[in-house]
């Protein structure tokens, strides 16, 4: 059975007699179907507000009454009406969003902020939060809280920020990082259509506010909305343009919504946040991009959604500054190049208008350069880590990845195409040097010879016994051998980085995360790598490890097993053999390898008993002067000298050319291939040997040097205050600088070149192993060309048969 009972204080019984709708602005009593609006009854007034044509229903159905009931001062009824409005996308022209406009106040806050303030309103400091990144995860997490209505208007609550923003759910381990001080969050998903229906067939409309606390109590500041779809009344999406100027901030947002004839999705959401240079914030905003979907799709499709939480700063006097310490360092560089030049000329006799010239200045300027970008990315990147990873109080946020990072890459690209133009002169450079092998060894008497030939009768004739070929070779392989060698294992030193930096975890710090962890955690956010902290990583890492290797190299291996420069000097002077070698036309290196023996073409036992006598200090010291051990030098030579020398190789050089074009028609189908030396050119290797013996010996009438110190800022310049003009100048030389002609002396510039390389190819692949395995083949490639390269120039300047040089 059922029983009619009456309808509550403020309602009225519709016609049907089933249903209570609840009453207007008046009494109830006068009320009749025609008098219903939205489901309230307004007997006594005559004409509502009414919705524009084609809108979507429940903008339709319920407009009229909420608008009415906004004006007579109901609170609901005016959230309602806001929340059409953002479903409209805040159009100045809709009426919902034109009541809101006029009803803004006690009932209902502003819906859109002043016009044309936007830039005014995000570069307000206001806000007095300071923002910390060490502690506990509620003290270094953003104070955010939402205000959530219902599609009606109600109010469902006041909660802190958690997971309802993020259409891509997560673990909350891993989602709390979100709110996290400092940490770049981003998160990119597939929604189902059948999950995002849920969330869209009753929308939600948010209002979003920071809280800050004080003594009194807490503060909630309202944060606005950057709307990107928003358009203002000429049709125009302002929001979109990178200008401030131009944007329109609003205040309220929906994830979802499934009721307007083109249902939308916060397809993009990013939670933005500015420091200025004090550490305090700007206003926080909240850009939003709406898109398009499909209700009625095929519940399988799967839409593209995204959210993210950015830190920013502005970069303008960063960027200023670092193009200014770049200027700086490239007109030092071009200034040390400079000097560096004019040893060149001197050291070359030529003048600045040669081509040489100015591809050794172009190489100079480009390795400087090089340099100086390198070293001054390296501190930056490492200010950056420090600072970065070490502060408690957030005021230090990272450039922003695009164009806040671009200066630095570009700068890092020219680094490695610079030290490419550098690396790429020198391995030319070593490969073309003047080099020439005297032999000490004179002949040890004389040889008895009888005619064999049984129709005559013997006669026994003498001959000079000849001097052994095979302790020339023996040097000049050795020679070969050292020439790619370098001070560091670049496999040696690429295992260690990848062990450093995927094994033991430190790449973690690159990680755009305040927090300082090395360990991976399996419930813990990955960050996004920053790009400038990636490198310091690598740059810190690469160089610590260098330093440690060639630390123990030098105080270690080389002092108590081998040291391959010195073992050289060692052999030249058990061989009897010095090496001339001329890296300039006017400028080069001596190694004295003349024996204290006399002879070094001996048996075992004579050999092991000079050594002996070396040992006990039986005999005299092998350096160049008297009583010193002296054997390395760089000579600054006269152009006389280089004159004479030239003429002496002159044949040499002849038959190389005539070989070299024989070669190339016998490559043609003409087999004209020549073995061995001619007369003439084994004549002028004689005849050369004894011109620099003599030289050396102070034989020479015209020609003589003089043996003394070189200035500290001769070395550090690399060039030499005085002219040789009559006589040669000999330097003392302790440190082998004969080693600059060999990769050997030249490790910083390679260990430069391998490092920019690891970096370069690991920022775009953002892989260790890809980069560590790019570099090695770099280094492989380059020491290969320089082994080819150089054997084949050792053969055609010592006139050693390259089948001898292994």
């Amino acid at each position: 059975s059922r029983a009619c009972v009456p309808c509550p204080e403020g309602t009225w019984a519709d016609g049907s007699g089933f249903r209570c709708v609840e009453c207007g602005v008046e009494d109830c009593g006068a009320c009749s179907p025609s008098m219903v609006s939205g489901g309230v009854c307004f007997p006594s007034v005559p004409a509502l507000p009414q919705p524009p044509a084609g809108v979507f229903p429940y903008y339709a159905q319920h407009f009229s009454a909420a608008a009415e009931l906004c004006k007579n001062g109901n609170q609901t009824a005016c959230q309602l009406v806001a929340n059409l409005c953002v479903l409209q996308l805040y159009s100045r022209s809709d009426p919902a969003c034109q009541q809101a406009t006029e009803q803004q106040g006690d009932l209902l806050p502003a819906l859109y902020y002043a016009e044309g303030r936007a830039d005014d309103i995000l570069s307000s400091t206001d806000i007095g939060v300071k923002l910390t990144a060490r502690g506990s995860d509620e003290a270094s997490s953003l104070s955010l809280v939402l205000v959530t209505f219902d599609l009606s208007g109600r109010l469902l609550g006041v909660e802190p920020v958690s997971e309802q923003l993020l259409l891509c759910r997560d673990r909350p381990s891993r989602s709390s990082a979100a709110w996290r001080v400092g940490v770049h969050y981003e998160i990119t998903c597939t929604v189902s259509v059948a999950d995002l229906s849920v969330v869209a067939e009753s929308p939600l409309f948010y209002d979003l506010y920071l809280r800050e606390q004080e003594v009194g109590g807490d503060q909630l500041h309202p944060l606005p909305v950057l709307l990107a779809n928003y358009r203002n009344q000429a049709g125009e999406e302002v929001n979109r343009g990178s200008s401030p100027r131009n944007w329109q901030l609003v205040r309220r947002f929906f994830l979802a919504e499934s009721l307007t004839s083109t249902p939308l999705y916060a397809r993009t959401m990013e939670l933005r946040v500015e420091l200025d240079s004090d550490g305090a914030i700007f206003t926080p905003y909240l850009y939003v991009s709406y898109s398009s979907w499909t209700p009625g799709s095929v519940t399988s499709d799967r839409l593209q959604a995204s959210f993210a939480t950015e830190y920013s700063q502005d970069r303008t006097g960063f960027a200023i500054g670092l193009a200014v310490t770049v200027s700086i360092l490239a007109v030092v560089a071009a200034v040390l190049s400079g000097f560096r030049v004019n040893g060149f000329l001197r050291r070359t006799g030529s003048f600045c208008c040669e081509l040489h010239s100015f591809v050794f200045l172009t190489a100079e300027i480009s390795g400087s350069i090089s340099t100086a970008i390198f070293l001054l990315l390296s501190f930056t990147a490492t200010f950056w880590l420090v600072f970065f990873k070490a502060q408690s109080t957030f005021f230090l946020a990272l450039p922003l990845p695009g164009l806040q990072e671009v200066g630095f890459i570009t700068l890092l690209v020219l680094a490695l195409v610079f030290r490419v133009i550098y690396i790429t002169y020198m391995v030319w450079h070593q490969c073309t040097v003047d080099i020439f092998l005297i032999d000490w060894e004179r002949s040890r008497g004389m040889l008895l010879t009888t005619n064999q030939n049984p129709e005559s009768i013997a006669t026994p004739t003498t001959a000079t016994a000849p001097v052994s070929i095979w302790r020339t070779y023996f040097v000049a392989n050795e020679w070969n051998e050292i020439q790619s060698r370098r001070k560091l294992n670049p496999t040696l030193l690429l295992l260690l980085v990848l062990l450093f930096l995927n094994v033991v975890g430190i790449e973690i710090l690159s990680e755009r995360d305040p927090s300082s962890h090395v360990r991976e955690q399996e419930e813990r956010y990955s960050a996004p790598h920053s790009t400038i902290l990636r490198f310091s990583l690598t740059s810190l890492t690469y160089i610590i490890i260098a330093v440690i290797v060639r630390l123990v190299m030098f105080l270690v291996y080389e002092r108590f097993f081998e040291h391959q420069i010195r073992q050289f000097v060692d052999l030249c002077s058990v061989s009897n053999v010095s090496m001339f070698i001329m890296s300039r036309k006017l400028f080069g290196y001596y190694i004295h390898g003349r024996s204290v023996h006399g002879h070094a073409d001996t048996n075992m036992r004579e050999m092991n008993y000079n050594l002996h006598k070396e040992q006990e200090n039986l005999c005299g010291q092998r350096g160049l002067l008297a009583d010193s051990d002296e054997q390395t030098f760089e000579m600054a030579l006269p152009q006389k000298f280089r004159t004479h020398y030239d003429q002496l190789v002159m044949p040499i050089q002849a038959e190389r050319a005539e070989g070299q074009a024989q070669s190339a028609a016998g490559q043609r189908g003409q087999n004209t291939g020549a073995g061995g030396l001619s007369e003439a050119s084994l004549k002028a290797y004689e005849e050369l040997n004894q011109f620099l013996s003599a030289f050396i010996e102070r034989s020479l009438r015209d020609l003589d040097y003089v043996v003394k110190d070189k200035l500290f800022l001769e070395r550090a310049l690399g060039m030499e205050f005085y002219d040789a003009v009559d006589r040669a100048l000999f330097y003392h030389d302790p440190g082998c600088s004969f080693d600059s002609v060999l990769f050997y002396g030249n490790e910083w510039a390679l260990l430069q070149l391998d490092l920019l390389v690891f970096a370069v190819v690991d920022l775009l692949a953002q892989s260790y192993v890809l980069a560590a395995i790019i570099t090695y083949l770099v280094s492989w490639i380059l020491s290969f060309i320089r082994d080819t390269y150089g054997k084949r120039n050792l053969g055609k300047k010592t006139l050693v048969d390259d089948r001898f040089l292994i």
